[in-house]
């Protein structure tokens, strides 16, 4: 995930009433008390914020994760950050839909891979590093559960 200050600077969500094709974003630094402007660009994006909206959730009921849908939205629509376009971000917007996921999406990566590598030592038993990678799996999902339940994202009776 990029850092906020490194994204082009925009003040606002982008207004409905706005033509988007003509509506300039410009990439501004500030060096000290002097601001830069370093480039102007327009969007090429033809989407008003309730059509990515729409977008977002229609590939949500299709089963893909926030990250996916970002993808998606970035490479086939030309939408580099949604936020900069709704003003709110994906998982947010999926959250107010009531179509976001039970649990995180990088917790569920995590037990994925744990699953995986069981299946792996499964055939392969005597695979001593697959065993100590386990372990660090398992221990980074402990250590992401607690977090998460402790900011109630998980129910603390979740294992």
């Amino acid at each position: 995930m990029e850092n906020s200050s490194s994204l082009p600077f925009l003040e606002a969500p982008l207004n409905l009433q706005t033509n988007l094709s003509k509506t300039p974003l410009y990439l501004i630094y500030a060096f000290g008390p002097e601001v830069v402007v370093v480039a102007c660009f327009f969007l090429f994006s033809h989407m008003y914020p309730f059509d990515v909206e729409e977008n977002i959730c229609k590939f949500a009921k299709k089963g893909m994760t926030p990250s996916q849908i970002g993808v998606i939205l970035r490479d086939s629509h030309g939408i580099a950050q949604v936020k900069s376009v709704t003003g709110s971000k994906i998982l947010r917007i999926l959250k107010a839909h009531g179509l976001a996921p039970e649990i995180p999406e990088d917790l569920y990566h995590l037990i994925k891979k744990a699953v995986a590598i069981r299946k792996h030592l499964e055939r392969n038993r005597k695979d001593k590093d697959s065993k100590f990678r386990l372990i660090l799996v398992e221990s980074r999902i402990h250590r992401l559960a607690r977090y998460y339940k402790r900011t109630k994202k998980l129910p603390p009776v979740w294992k």
